[in-house]
């Protein structure tokens, strides 16, 4: 299975995620988060692990030799960090609740976190001095995918037909294309560009906006009439 297979099976799920919740009767955000784990398993076991064994091999080779096992702990264990965080975070919404529910959305939360970060690993390890953009960018893209998905409020305020199973195709798109994008570049050291890789994720997040943008215009419109 491709790169491409995994974005077209992510985005079956993602679209069917509404309708396999109200048929179970089941938590839309546990079969969202469900949804994009399974996806993201696909994508780490199939296109990073299996099909791109021996880059990925290579790469963390060499992170091992910047960054020894017995120095660096919180870089080499910053995925884990990140992900433990941003679970606490959650149980901290959610007032650290624990039922069969929460514990499921804690698990995948965390899973679905280090498996976003591990890409940035890449960045740590490259040669080049400019890190931080290319964090920044790849956090705040993230950012922006996942409150214009997740906003109900949205699809109640715009004045366009939109429904969540649509920004969730694009968030999903933009999630499994933006870390193939970053293990491609940072990880792998492929030749490919990154702005081509990235147009994808650049029409998602375009997509994701249409919503905003379309509120926003209603909003000048009746200024002017």
């Amino acid at each position: 299975m491709s790169q491409k297979a995994i974005l077209v099976f992510g985005s079956i799920l993602a679209y069917s995620s509404q309708w396999i919740s109200k048929s179970l009767e089941l938590n839309p955000f546990s079969v969202i988060i469900t949804c994009l784990f399974i996806s993201l398993f696909a994508q780490e076991s199939i296109v990073i692990q299996w099909r791109n064994g021996k880059k990925n091999i290579e790469f963390t080779r060499r992170f091992n030799r910047k960054f020894p096992k017995k120095h660096y702990p919180l870089v080499r264990h910053s995925a884990n960090i990140f992900a433990i965080g941003g679970c606490l975070f959650l149980a901290l919404f959610a007032d650290f609740s624990v039922n069969l529910m929460s514990i499921h959305a804690y698990i995948l939360t965390f899973f679905i976190l280090k498996w976003t970060f591990d890409p940035l690993l890449g960045c740590f390890s490259d040669n080049s001095e400019k890190v931080v953009q290319p964090i920044s960018a790849y956090i705040i893209i993230y950012i922006y995918a996942v409150t214009s998905s997740m906003d109900a409020s949205i699809f109640e305020l715009t004045p366009i037909p939109w429904t969540q199973s649509m920004s969730l195709v694009m968030f999903f798109l933009a999630v499994l294309q933006m870390r193939m994008a970053y293990y491609e570049k940072f990880c792998f050291q492929s030749n490919s560009n990154i702005e081509n890789q990235l147009n994808l994720v650049l029409f998602s997040l375009l997509v994701l906006s249409f919503p905003r943008l379309a509120i926003a215009m209603e909003f000048i419109s009746s200024g002017l009439r």
